[in-house]
This record gives structure tokens, sequence and C-alpha cells, in this order.
């Protein structure tokens, strides 16, 4: 028997919120299928910024209720290997989007 690639515990299936089941679809979800899900929308959707492609417009989208109102609500700046990359509102940079759909799925 071939042995698995990738931690077991990451490619579980879990449980999905409301508002994550009515993006996706899905009532069970791994968090590798998620984020394909999500770039797959943001590519069919062209919500890529386009001076920063690692940002995603999600204000006044299907996506919008995933992401906190905090989060995307103003202009933001993040430190990233020594740059300074400026956020604009109502979009999320791309280390912020794992984060905040994970807590869109339960055990």
């Amino acid at each position: 028997m071939a042995k698995r690639k990738g931690n077991p515990a990451f490619m579980k299936e879990l449980n999905c919120s409301d508002e994550l089941r009515e993006f996706t679809g899905e009532k069970k979800i791994s968090r590798p299928q998620l984020m394909k899900v999500f770039w797959k929308y943001a590519k069919k959707h062209h919500l890529q910024v386009e001076d920063n492609k690692r940002c995603v417009q999600v204000e006044g989208t299907k996506l919008e209720p995933l992401f906190s109102s905090k989060l995307i609500s103003k202009k933001r700046e993040i430190k990233q290997r020594g740059k300074t990359l400026k956020i604009p509102a109502g979009c999320v940079f791309m280390t912020e989007i794992g984060g905040a759909l994970g807590k869109h799925l339960e055990k």
C-alpha cells in the first residue's frame, strides 16, 4: 500500500459554517480544497487587484460574509520580506485568506 503524502489532519474534511456552505455548496471540505474553490472563484470573477495579484477584492461579492468587517473596512499596510505592501480597502491579502476562511471550518 502506498504511503499517503501530506499531513492527514490538514487533509481531513471539516464541517462548513452556514456562510461557507453558501459559498462552496459543500457540507464538508478540506482546507486545500477550500483554497482551490476560493482562488477559482476569485480568478473567474476577476477579483484580484491589478497592481498586486496577491490581493483579492472581497467587498460587495459573495465572499464578503466570510471575512470580518474589521479586516476589509479600511486601507492597511503589511510588512513582508522587508517591503511594505499597501492593501486597498475592501481587499484581503493572500496570507490573511487561509486564516479567515479557516474560522468557518468546524470539527
